[in-house]
């Protein structure tokens, strides 16, 4: 899938999308990866933003089990990858990387050189060059719904259909 074997894949579907297993597979690929791996991250399911604080909700989602940005920007930045592409298609999704820009950069490139020039967020997904870089993209604005028709979200079929690149036929 993607051109990743199958050993070194995660598919969290429905009730196996649970804190523990998400946080989990995150921490299963901080200790296997090294620099010259690369990381996919997709999240589709739903999202939230409370009192300036993002977060996923999991499957039988509560209060108590929420996996939080500012967790999940911890965990990107512990991972030896220099190539990294986060998608999440959830509602505020914008929210993740939201906030304090100079604070999410250094949180998130902490502790290796995925990143050496760039001074913002936006920086960051410029500087995609010599094989290495983050990108990050995200479905929604913090203060804004995903939406979805038919069986998946708006954002999962533009990239279904960018991914196909039958508009290049």
């Amino acid at each position: 899938l993607c051109g990743y074997k199958k050993e070194n894949i995660t598919l969290l579907l429905d009730k196996d999308a649970i804190t523990e297993n998400i946080v989990g597979a995150l921490d299963k690929y901080i200790e296997r990866m090294d620099e010259n791996s690369s990381f996919l991250l997709f999240y589709s399911g739903h999202g939230g933003y409370y009192e300036g604080r993002s977060y996923l909700l999991p499957y039988l989602a509560s209060s108590e089990n929420l996996v939080f940005g500012k967790d999940l920007r911890e965990k990107l930045s512990k991972m030896k990858s220099k190539r990294m592409f986060v998608l999440f298609d959830c509602c505020h999704s914008g929210g993740f990387f939201d906030g304090n820009k100079d604070e999410i950069i250094s949180q998130a490139v902490a502790n290796h050189s995925l990143i050496k020039k760039a001074s913002s967020l936006e920086g960051m997904a410029q500087e995609i060059d010599d094989e290495q870089g983050m990108v990050i993209m995200a479905s929604s604005q913090v203060d804004e719904r995903s939406w979805a028709r038919g069986t998946c979200s708006i954002f999962t079929e533009s990239l279904i259909e960018a991914f196909k690149a039958e508009h290049l036929k």
